[in-house]
């Protein structure tokens, strides 16, 4: 769950009406999972003060949530790299696919659209990306490519640029509609 306030009496004030209605369900907080993260815009370490009952909540710079790394100074490179990691696993996973004849190259294009670039991609549309993070992504994806024979090559990075630019344009869609430019 999140509890989102511009401050920290916002916070506070939603924190002690969430441990009020939880307690006339017979639920409660659980304080030892209960995180606080401020995100920031300037590199001003904050430390809010957030109480459930007497127990101070922990305060973190980063928090993994929904499968997603969050951090407070909105750096989306860990996340960038995680995800590299996890599609490269993926890539080895399923290396004895790659290798079968009995596949054709548009079953392994699927394969690598659905697996690979779904776990590469996932909450992309999220991300502030610096070009040192689109050549990460770009250097991946060519990484998948030379792994192929050259008739394969041709094929496959036509397909492969074609999913990575739409969804680079995704995310830059989105930070132009939330920036308003």
């Amino acid at each position: 769950m999140d509890l989102l306030s511009a401050s920290e009496d916002g916070v506070q004030s939603l924190i002690t009406m969430l441990a009020k209605d939880n307690t006339d369900y017979g639920l409660q907080i659980n304080k030892k999972k209960t995180k606080v993260m401020v995100f920031k815009r300037d590199m001003v370490q904050i430390n809010p003060i957030i109480v459930v009952g007497s127990k101070q909540l922990e305060t973190v710079s980063k928090f993994v949530y929904l499968g997603t790394l969050l951090a407070s100074n909105n750096d989306c490179t860990p996340e960038i790299k995680q995800r590299i990691i996890l599609a490269s696993q993926t890539v080895r996973m399923l290396k004895s696919l790659w290798a079968s004849s009995e596949l054709t190259t548009k079953t392994k294009l699927h394969l690598m659209t659905s697996c690979v670039f779904s776990r590469l991609l996932y909450a992309a549309e999220t991300w502030t990306l610096k070009v040192a993070d689109k050549h990460r992504l770009l250097a991946f994806e060519m990484l998948q490519a030379n792994s192929e024979n050259q008739q394969r090559l041709q094929r496959y990075s036509s397909v492969v640029s074609n999913i990575a630019r739409r969804e680079l344009h995704v995310v830059r869609t989105h930070k132009v509609m939330q920036n308003g430019r």
